[in-house]
């Protein structure tokens, strides 16, 4: 991956001259590990127009002489105002940006103290909007996720009979991916009957039964790289009105691979699918976003979601969820979830060894 650091590296420094910041300070995690591939739990990344530092305290300081190249490395033995304090005195530097989201209140209060006559500037979404794009080695760590969780719920789908808890069969697919060395991408959700209806819902000490539909949504993570999908699974024979929105839902996923490509705004995406559920009958109980990113997070940008503020145009090279659904109170609930790639003419659907239909 250090080709994509030397890269990166030179996109934040076009944009922050873009933006006319002359030093630019990440502590957003998941933003340093981007950059520098680092794979501890405390860092920070410095840019100050010229070079760029890695910041650590004692205990990460060999790591990062391991993993890290292309930065200069420093280990952080006073408060993090006065070590970046110590990296500007000798500058001529007037603004600096941070990402206000991530740096705590007490950091950002005293950075103002300390850096008199510097102006404090936020620029958060700069690393994120770098992120929106994957380059093939990140593709490649993505599709291999993909591979391991559809591996991980086909197996899973053996063990999967009347008066199974959902806890065993959140349990189970956890076991498979970490015999294989894989990581779970997230709390595993396992819903059957009408806890089907709650979309977020953890697995739970319930039974399944017969004529349940079973909501799945589970991801692997793969050196750092992220899948999310989800699947609802028919258990014998369900109702007429549980096949009503199966089947609606089922056409919404299709329809909503039907049209994506290389410049549709995600909202607009959001839209179209959302009103193909509402000609069904159902908009109304649709109630989340269609999508989402996917990458070193398992929701990162973009949003494909109507309420979005940012138009986000698709790209190639993007890779998102899919995801409709329909939830009932009572009743019970339906989500089908795909990860795509974007691609010029179209997508690469990365969870299709999986069908969108299964039976037991």
């Amino acid at each position: 991956m250090q080709e994509k650091t030397v890269q990166c590296i030179e996109i934040v420094k076009d944009k922050l001259i873009f933006k006319k910041v002359e030093a630019f300070l990440i502590t957003n995690s998941v933003n340093v590990k981007y950059l520098t591939s680092f794979t501890g739990s405390y860092g920070m990344v410095f840019f100050n127009g010229k070079d760029q530092y890695f910041i650590t305290d004692s205990r990460y300081i060999l790591q990062a002489r391991k993993e890290i190249s292309n930065y200069k490395i420093i280990r952080q033995e006073d408060p993090l105002p006065e070590t970046i304090k110590s990296l500007l005195d000798s500058t001529e530097i007037k603004c600096l940006g941070i990402e206000e989201e991530k740096l705590s209140y007490k950091n950002c209060k005293l950075l103002k103290e300390k850096l008199k006559g510097i102006s404090l500037v936020d620029l958060e979404k700069i690393i994120e909007e770098i992120r929106l794009k994957k380059n093939e080695e990140e593709i490649r760590r993505i599709k291999k996720a993909c591979r391991e969780i559809q591996l991980a719920i086909n197996e899973v789908l053996k063990f999967i009979k009347e008066d199974v808890l959902e806890v065993e069969i959140a349990a189970e697919i956890e076991y498979f991916l970490k015999k294989r060395g894989t990581g779970v991408a997230f709390d595993i959700i396992v819903a059957s009957g009408v806890r089907s209806s709650f979309p977020h819902a953890l697995a739970s000490n319930r039974k399944i039964k017969n004529n349940d539909l079973l909501l799945i949504d589970a991801g692997a993570c793969v050196e750092g790289y992220h899948s999310d999908i989800t699947r609802t699974i028919i258990l014998g024979n369900i109702s007429k009105k549980k096949k009503e929105i199966y089947d609606v839902v089922k056409d919404a996923q299709e329809y909503a691979l039907s049209i994506i490509k290389v410049g549709v705004r995600c909202n607009e995406l959001d839209k179209k699918v959302r009103e193909y559920i509402e000609s069904r009958g159902y908009g109304k109980y649709f109630v989340h976003n269609l999508g989402h990113g996917v990458g070193l997070e398992v929701h990162e940008e973009p949003t494909i979601g109507i309420r979005t503020k940012d138009e986000v145009i698709l790209e190639e090279g993007m890779v998102v969820t899919v995801e409709p659904g329909v939830y009932i109170p009572n009743l019970g609930g339906v989500r089908m979830e795909n990860m795509v790639l974007v691609k010029e003419k179209g997508c690469e659907v990365l969870t299709k060894k999986l069908p969108l239909e299964i039976r037991l």
